[in-house]
Parts: structure tokens; C-alpha cells; sequence
């Protein structure tokens, strides 16, 4: 992912030129293969290219019909419609035409209307030098990341948070309601912040306003669809239906001359593998990179092999055991530019820097868990007549010899228990000894928030917008690990996604049985029909790991001690809870992280 900064001057003069420079270092991990600089009057841009093997992913900056300036990091998907509505639309554009430049002609012939069409993975800034306003564009699902700073002389925007803190004027100040969401629950819970004061992010499927008095005003313009269920003709129909969405949503991510697969041996990941090999056959260097830990659910190590055997993949297999990662997350070779609450940093960083050894793309298998998941039995009610659902579930029934998933237990377990159901935003509550003013104001957001609304599958709205996902594609991103390497994930497509909605959840939502269909064929029926298994006491064993190190005595620093009641800590030892020893995990993170960020006040 090419790295991309835009410093806009508020007061109409021209940007210095040691501004934007400024913000060019914290750029160059991402982009090893060149930089492109721009300027213009009171506005400039520059950017760290990586180029994937497909040369019209690797622009950044496109300056259109002396008005627009669009700079950004786009993967267009879909190009020849996209190339068809602007050629309809009077555009000079063809296929060898830069991504960045499509969207440029795009906001150019359809302005804001070109959100409604645009498919891929993207975050850009649109400078309309006429109408003097600024609009910063975050893909649905927020795959790439967007920040921005408004500082009294300067609009700062990049893809990097650590660009944004170099412009001019940008403190880094702490945000202590970041810091205390990180307390309580691992990462900071609202998407249009970070753990700066000055500094605030796009939230996925928004756009950020910034009008010429520099108020930033964000709108949503993509919600969760809610299509009616279609019932088609045969069975035949949904899959190849899947197979079809599922097909072009990879395609159009294997625009490079090779490419790596995070592969955990689970049918999520073996399938986008098993796309790839259908679509580039041998010679096409595909290559699959497997973390083996003891953790892992079983069999999923043998299954990984099975399917790159079966695939004609070249396997790398990573040993977590041989990586110290909880003794890595305190060391300054792992630094990021936020309090990270994932002790398997580390590991991260050592499968995306193997898949980087063998590509600049690689594919991720998140999230079918969420996509393809079967909603509870009054959901499907709205949907469906209760006689329909009745008979859906006895075909079922009578055909699998088992029950459907209905939310039957789970409801009724949580009423005997007298249990509320899943609040707003499923956050964990404030610990006791978190400074009272932090936990009371904790206390009112988590009153105040409001959970994402969607009248037939709300647990798929619900993680979608939760902090974790985000928290997790940060956790992939280059301006992180300072990997160049570019994370595709080919399940977060709108058409994918679109598609498993209109679905009859009976039975093809019941144990990913759409997916397992449509790799009928590709994979071999041990890996296609293999059940998913959680990894059981992964917790455990990382904190057994973690003490058996005989960590040194916690000993508060006073930055930590702004946040928290020192004296109130709880006493934490290798027989305490997990979740009681993940809580102390993440003081000693956070407690690192404020010892060394640089610069702090």
C-alpha cells in the first residue's frame, strides 16, 4: 500500500516546502519504489510508492481538469464498468489508465455519486480548488486507513498516522478518553479519533467535509444493505450465483505477478488459495504462509498441507513457538504508533514479512465467521412467514440429520440467567481502578452509543462497526508494521457481502454451507467439509508462556499513573484469571508504549 500525505494551507498561502517534505519520512516503509511529489497554490501532496506488480495501482496523486487534485491509495474494482460510465459520461479514459486517475475523472464527471459505484479497496482526498472544500473518502469496510489533523495553518491528511503527527502544528497530545477505552477494553472505541488529540481518522464507509472555515463535518454513504430474500430456482443457482461474486471479488484482486495466501488451514483461507490456482494456473507463483502454533485447533496444520499439496502451492510454515512474541510486544523493534493490545504482534509481523518474501500482495481470509454466519429465529421471521421457516427447517432437518441454527439456547439461557442481551456495542465496562473522571465519562459514551441498526442479520451490522474489526486491519497495515506489503481481503467485497444477504439463511448461512458447496471440486472434501474448530485456551496458553519468562516486577510509571489508580491495581499471578492477566497484559502495553512514544507532552 503506497503511502500518500496532503498538507492544505487554511490561509490561501503557498505550502513550504519543508512542510510536506516533513511528513515524506514516515511514508517511505510503505512505498520502497519511488516517491511522487506535487504542488500547487496553498496545497501539495506527496507519496512512497509500492508497486504490486500492476503499475496503475502504484500512482497516488492525479491533478484533473485544473481543478480537482485527488490523492490517495485506490484499488478500483470492477474498472471496465467504471471505465464504461465515464466513457458514457464524456471522459477520455483507457484500461492502462492509473487507478488514482480513474477516481479523479470519476469525482469529476459524478462527484459525490461516484461513491454509489465505486467498488474496491481505497482511502483519497478530493481538493476542489473552485468550490475551496475538501472531502477525505474511507472504503465501506475500512479496509485502508484515513487520518487528518486540522491545525491553526494547515489541513494535514495521510494514510499514515505517524505522517499527520510530522505536519506542522500537530501536538501529540493525548486523547484520554482513547486511553481509557484502551484500559478497559484493548483499543480505542470510536472510529473517528485516535489516541491523539489533534488527530482524528475517517470511520469506514464515511467521508469527511471540510469546508473553507475548516469544519469537518462527517457523513456516512454506505450502510449494510437490507435486500429482500430471493429464492431461486435449484439449488444449483445460489451456489454458482456465490461462486460468481466470490470469483470476480478475487480476480479483481490478483492484479500482480504473484501472490501469497495467509493460510490457516480452515476452508476460509484454503478457498481464496483454491480461486487463485482455478484462475492462475501453474506457472502463477502462489505462495502459502501457515503460522503453526500449539493452540491451533487440530488438524488445521495437516488441512493447510493437505490443500497446498492438493493446489500445487509452495507452503512456508511459520513456528510461533520459536517467535517471543509477548517478550517482542515491549520491545522497541515492534513499536507502533498507537497502544496495541495484541501481544502476537510480533507474529503478525513475522507472517506478513514472509508473504512479503514472496509477494507484494497477500490474501486475507476474513471474515466469513461474520458474513456467512445464520441469523437467530426472530430475524429470520422478519423475512420469512413463521409456515416458510417451519418448512425450511424440517427440509433441513431431514436432509443434514440436524437442527438448523435457530438462537434457540442462546435466548433462553440469557433469560433464565436474567442476562440483558447484547448491548449497543458489546464494550466492557470500566474497570474500578481507572482514574473517575475517565470512568465517568467512559460511562456516559458507553450510555450515549448507539448500536448499528439492520432489521434481518444486526449481529453482522454489529461487528462490522465494532472497534475490534478496525482494531484488526490496523494491526495488518504497512503504516503499522512498516511492511510494504499490500493485505487484500476478497470476502469484504460488496459483492460478496450483498449477495450472502438475499440468501435463504436455511440452509445456506448453516455452517458456511454456501461456501462449502461452491468449492466443490477445487478442494479436496477434507478441507472443504472439515468443521471449524476455535482455538481453545489460546489465552491461557499465551499467559502461561508469558510468566514462565519470569517477567520483572510492574512498577507504574508516572504517565500510567495519570490514568489509573496505582495502589488499586489488582495483584496479578500465574494463578490468576485470564482475563485478569490479559488486564494487567495490557497496562504493562500501554505503560511501555507512554514510556517510549516519542515526543509526548
Amino acid at each position: 500500500m503506497s503511502g500518500f500525505a496532503c498538507l492544505l494551507s487554511r490561509s490561501g498561502d503557498d505550502v513550504q516546502a519543508e512542510d510536506i517534505e516533513g511528513m515524506l519520512p514516515a511514508l517511505r516503509a510503505r512505498g520502497p519504489d519511488g516517491e511522487a511529489r506535487w504542488r500547487g497554490h496553498a496545497i501539495a501532496a506527496v507519496a512512497s510508492l509500492l508497486d504490486p506488480g500492476d503499475a496503475r495501482l502504484a500512482a497516488s496523486i492525479a491533478w484533473m481538469d485544473d481543478r480537482f487534485l485527488v490523492v490517495g491509495q485506490v484499488r478500483v474494482d470492477e474498472r471496465d464498468d467504471l471505465l464504461r460510465r465515464l466513457r458514457h459520461c464524456g471522459r477520455p479514459v483507457d484500461p492502462l489508465m492509473a487507478d488514482i486517475e480513474l477516481v479523479a475523472h470519476g469525482w469529476a464527471a459524478l462527484g459525490l455519486s461516484l461513491l454509489d459505484v465505486m467498488l474496491g479497496d481505497f482511502s483519497f482526498v478530493v481538493h476542489d480548488t473552485r468550490a475551496r472544500t475538501t472531502i477525505l473518502v474511507r472504503d465501506p469496510f475500512g479496509v485502508r486507513l484515513l487520518y487528518y489533523a486540522l491545525s491553526p495553518g494547515y489541513l494535514a491528511v495521510s494514510n499514515t498516522l505517524a505522517s499527520v503527527l510530522c505536519a506542522p502544528a500537530v501536538t501529540r497530545a493525548l486523547n484520554d478518553d482513547a486511553i481509557a477505552d484502551f484500559i478497559a477494553s484493548g483499543l480505542n472505541e470510536d472510529l473517528a479519533t485516535t489516541t491523539f488529540r489533534d488527530v482524528h481518522r475517517v470511520p469506514p464507509a464515511h467521508y469527511a467535509c471540510i469546508d473553507e472555515g475548516a469544519t469537518a463535518r462527517l457523513v456516512q454513504y454506505w450502510r449494510l444493505p437490507e435486500p429482500a430474500e430471493t429464492r431461486r430456482a435449484s439449488p444449483a443457482d445460489y451456489v454458482q450465483g456465490f461462486r460468481a461474486v466470490l470469483d470476480a471479488s478475487v480476480a479483481d484482486r490478483l492484479r500482480a505477478p504473484a501472490v501469497a495466501v495467509l493460510m490457516s488451514g480452515g476452508v476460509d483461507s484454503t478457498s481464496l488459495a483454491a480461486i487463485t490456482r482455478r484462475m492462475r494456473p501453474a506457472p502463477f507463483p502462489i505462495t502459502a504462509v501457515t503460522i503453526s502454533s500449539p493452540a491451533a485447533p487440530d488438524g488445521d496444520l495437516i488441512r493447510a498441507a493437505r490443500a497446498a499439496t492438493s493446489l500445487g502451492l509452495q507452503q512456508w510454515v511459520i513456528d510461533s513457538e520459536r517467535i517471543p512474541s509477548m517478550a517482542a510486544a515491549f520491545s522497541d523493534a515492534v513499536a507502533t504508533p498507537e497502544p496495541f493490545d495484541e501481544p502476537d504482534l510480533a507474529v503478525w509481523r513475522a507472517l506478513l514479512s514472509a508473504a512479503g518474501r514472496a509477494s507484494r500482495v497477500a490474501l486475507f481470509g476474513e471474515d466469513p465467521d461474520t458474513i456467512l454466519s445464520p441469523p437467530d429465529w426472530p430475524e429470520l421471521l422478519r423475512v420469512v412467514s413463521p409456515l416458510r421457516l417451519a418448512i425450511d427447517v424440517l427440509q433441513y432437518r431431514w436432509r443434514m440429520g440436524r437442527r438448523p441454527h435457530l438462537g434457540v439456547r442462546d435466548r433462553a439461557r440469557r433469560l433464565l440467567l436474567r442476562q440483558p442481551g447484547r448491548t449497543s456495542s458489546d464494550r466492557l465496562e470500566s474497570p474500578p481502578w481507572m482514574a473517575p473522571g475517565l470512568r465517568r465519562r467512559r460511562a456516559e459514551r458507553l450510555s450515549a452509543a448507539k448500536a448499528p441498526q439492520h432489521s434481518t442479520r444486526p449481529d453482522m451490522a454489529r461487528h462490522l462497526a465494532h472497534p475490534l474489526w478496525q482494531s484488526m486491519l490496523e494491526a495488518l497495515d504497512a503504516g503499522v508494521l512498516g511492511l510494504p506489503i499490500d493485505v487484500r481481503l476478497p470476502y469484504m467485497d460488496r459483492r460478496v457481502i450483498e449477495f450472502a444477504l438475499s440468501v435463504p439463511a436455511i440452509p445456506w448461512l448453516q455452517r458456511k454451507h454456501l461456501l462449502r458447496e461452491a468449492m466443490c471440486g477445487d478442494l479436496p472434501d477434507s478441507v472443504r467439509l472439515a468443521p471449524k474448530r476455535s482455538a481453545r485456551g489460546l489465552l491461557e496458553h499465551r499467559m502461561a508462556g508469558w510468566w514462565a519468562g519470569d517477567p520483572a516486577p510492574f512498577e507504574p510509571s508516572e504517565a500510567l499513573a495519570r490514568f489509573v489508580d496505582v495502589q488499586a491495581l489488582p495483584h496479578v499471578t500465574p494463578s490468576s484469571l485470564p482475563d485478569t492477566m490479559l488486564a494487567h497484559l495490557r497496562l504493562r502495553l500501554l505503560d511501555h508504549w507512554l514510556r517510549h512514544a516519542p515526543r509526548l507532552p
